[in-house]
C-alpha cells in the first residue's frame, strides 16, 4: 500500500513541532530557577509556590506533548489539536504579560532571550505548521495512514512520553533552589537570619540587631542610579548601618558595579542564586529594608527614600 504524500508532510510537521517543544522544555529544565522567575514577570502569580508549580507544569506538559508528537502517537488528531490549544493558551499569556506588565522576555527557550513579539511570531509559525498537519490528515484517506514503522502503539507512546516527562520533572526538581524562611526556636519567621557575612571585623549576622539592607542587581542600570541616594544614608548617625546584597549572574559583575556606582557601604555578592534574590525583591530591584533581629519592619521599592523618610520609620519603631 502506497503512503499518501500528505501523510508524510503531516508526519514531518509533527516531528518538527515535537522537537521544538522538547528543545524548549530542555532549556527550561537546565535553568529551572530562571524559568520560575520568568513566569513571575507575567504578573499572573506572586506566590512562590504557585510560580514553582506553574514552571514544573509547563515543562512537563511540553515534554509530554513533544514526546507524543515525535513518537508518532496513533491518534494524531488529538496530539495536534492539543498542540494548537497549548500554543493559543501560551500566546494569550504572552499578550497579557506584554500588555499589562511590560513583559520583556518570555522564557520560552530558557536563558535564550526572546521578546514577546518574537515569541508570538514563533507561536504563529508553529500554529500554521499544526494546521497544515491537521489539514494533511483530513485529506488523507482513512485506509491510508503513515507506515507502521513511523508510529507506535498508543499505549506504548503514552508510557514512554510519561516516563520522559517524569524524568524531566525529577531532574528540574533536583536543581531547584529551595528558599525557606528561617524560623527560630519560638517559631518566629526571621528571613534575614540566613545572612551571616564575613567582614573585616569578623562575622556580621543580619539576624540580630538593626540594619538597613538593600538588594541590588549588578546588571541593573536603575540600581546604579540609586546608589548616590543610598550613600547619603551611610553618614546619618541616627540610622542603623547599611549593607548591600547584590545579585551577579556571572563572577566579576559585582566588581564592575562597584567601580561604576561607587557605593559607600559594604556590598556582598549573592552569586547567581536567582530564586533567593527574587524572594526578597518583589518585582524588580532595588529594594531597601529596615530590619530588626532578622525581621523586616519596613521596605521601599525602586526609588530609594530620603534620609528624613527612613529616619521617621527607624525612630518610630
Amino acid at each position: 500500500m502506497t503512503t499518501h504524500p500528505l501523510s508524510i508532510v503531516a508526519r514531518i510537521l509533527e516531528l518538527l513541532l515535537g522537537l521544538l517543544f522538547l528543545a524548549g522544555a530542555l532549556l527550561k529544565i537546565l535553568d529551572i530557577n530562571l524559568f520560575v522567575v520568568q513566569i513571575g514577570a507575567y504578573g499572573i502569580f506572586e506566590d512562590k509556590m504557585l510560580l514553582t508549580m506553574s514552571a514544573f507544569g509547563t515543562v512537563m506538559v511540553e515534554i509530554l506533548l513533544g514526546a507524543l508528537l515525535v513518537l508518532g502517537f496513533a491518534r494524531r488528531f488529538l496530539s495536534i489539536g492539543a498542540t494548537l490549544l497549548l500554543l493559543i493558551f501560551l500566546s494569550g499569556l504572552v499578550l497579557y504579560g506584554w500588555a499589562f506588565h511590560d513583559l520583556a522576555e518570555c522564557g520560552c527557550f530558557g536563558s535564550i532571550e526572546m521578546t514577546p513579539a518574537v515569541t508570538l511570531l514563533k507561536n504563529l509559525v508553529m500554529m500554521v505548521m499544526g494546521l497544515i498537519a491537521w489539514w494533511g490528515l483530513t485529506l488523507t484517506p482513512k485506509h491510508i495512514g503513515m507506515p507502521k514503522y513511523m508510529q507506535l502503539n498508543s499505549g506504548l507512546a503514552w508510557s514512554i512520553s510519561l516516563l520522559i516527562s517524569l524524568a524531566g520533572g525529577a531532574y528540574a526538581y533536583q536543581n531547584l533552589e529551595r528558599v525557606e524562611d528561617m524560623v527560630d526556636e519560638d517559631g518566629e519567621v526571621r528571613p534575614f537570619a540566613r545572612f551571616v557575612l564575613n567582614t573585616e571585623q569578623g562575622e556580621l549576622s543580619l539576624g540580630t540587631g538593626e540594619h538597613l539592607v538593600v538588594f541590588l542587581s549588578a546588571d541593573c542600570a536603575h540600581c546604579k542610579a540609586e546608589v548616590p541616594a543610598l550613600n547619603e544614608l551611610v553618614f546619618d548617625d541616627d540610622l542603623p548601618p547599611l549593607v548591600g546584597l547584590c545579585f551577579e549572574d556571572t563572577a566579576g559583575e559585582l566588581d564592575r558595579f562597584e567601580m561604576d556606582a561607587l557605593p559607600m557601604f559594604p556590598l556582598y555578592s549573592l552569586g547567581n542564586q536567582v530564586m533567593l534574590f527574587f524572594s526578597f525583591i518583589g518585582q524588580a530591584p532595588p529594594r531597601l529594608y529596615y530590619i530588626v533581629d532578622g525581621r523586616s519592619v519596613h521596605h521601599w521599592d525602586l526609588d530609594m527614600p530620603s534620609i528624613e523618610t527612613v529616619r521617621d520609620v527607624v525612630l518610630q519603631d
